[in-house]
């Protein structure tokens, strides 16, 4: 995935950032910012038909909203936290003196399997994940489990309490997979499974890969910097120059 690729096509209006997220799986305002970042180290300016494009989604949200769709499900489709959009969207009307629309559908005329729900909250799925799954707010499952298990005589389950992350020392890791280790050997070595280290090692690619872009692009402004101050340097030399000459010139005169 070349994100500058990317990024060069959708302002040229080759793709759409919807039809991107999809494809990749970005976080959609992960995606904005990026944009806004390829624009400043290019020195691209951000016009109209440019904010047309950044401002694209949040009018689309705005739109599902007002039809009543959950923040819940428009993660999904954004591939961003229910919470974000919910603060971008509060903003963005703000800004333009939008009314903030409130979902319309009544929790009522929701019909939700409760049985199901009720198994996946025992095997320790959180109100969140179920109810992206059934496309509602996770308040109205946990309302609705509630009642269901008081009128059922159960117990509501309880929230299932994962063991903490393993720390991992990453750089270590790289070292030994460069030197023929395997991710089973790694994982016996260090007490986790081989699917842990295999993920851990992608994040780590992949926050490197970020952080090198964003070195490439502080490196880029900070040579222009210095670019500038020198040949403004070179122009006040020849200038203080131009001067002394035309000032030995008139005195020769006299």
């Amino acid at each position: 995935m070349d994100l500058y690729k990317i990024c060069e096509d959708l302002i040229n209006g080759k793709v759409k950032i919807k039809d991107v997220i999809k494809k990749y799986k970005i976080n959609c305002f992960r995606l904005i910012d990026f944009i806004k970042r390829y624009c400043f180290h290019y020195k691209i300016l951000i016009d109209e038909d440019i904010k047309k494009i950044l401002d694209a989604p949040l009018i689309e949200m705005l739109e599902l909203r007002k039809q009543g769709i959950s923040y819940e499900r428009l993660s999904n489709e954004y591939n961003c936290n229910s919470s974000t959009i919910k603060n971008r969207l509060t903003k963005y009307c703000e800004e333009n003196d939008f009314k903030i629309p409130k979902k319309t559908i009544k929790h009522e005329s929701i019909e939700l399997p409760m049985e199901e729900i009720y198994t996946l909250k025992k095997h320790g799925f959180s109100y969140r994940k179920i109810a992206r799954q059934y496309e509602c707010s996770h308040q109205l499952i946990k309302k609705r489990l509630t009642k269901y298990c008081e009128e059922n005589s159960y117990e509501i389950p309880e929230k299932v309490v994962y063991p903490k992350l393993i720390e991992l020392p990453i750089e270590k890791i790289c070292e030994s997979i460069n030197q023929g280790a395997s991710y089973n050997d790694l994982a016996r070595e260090y007490g986790c499974s081989a699917a842990t280290i295999r993920k851990r090692l992608v994040e780590y690619e992949e926050e490197l890969a970020l952080k090198n872009k964003y070195l490439e692009i502080l490196l880029y402004d900070f040579n222009q910097i210095q670019e500038d101050i020198l040949n403004r340097k070179i122009g006040l030399f020849y200038e203080e120059r131009s001067k002394d000459q035309k000032g030995s010139i008139a005195s020769t005169k006299k």
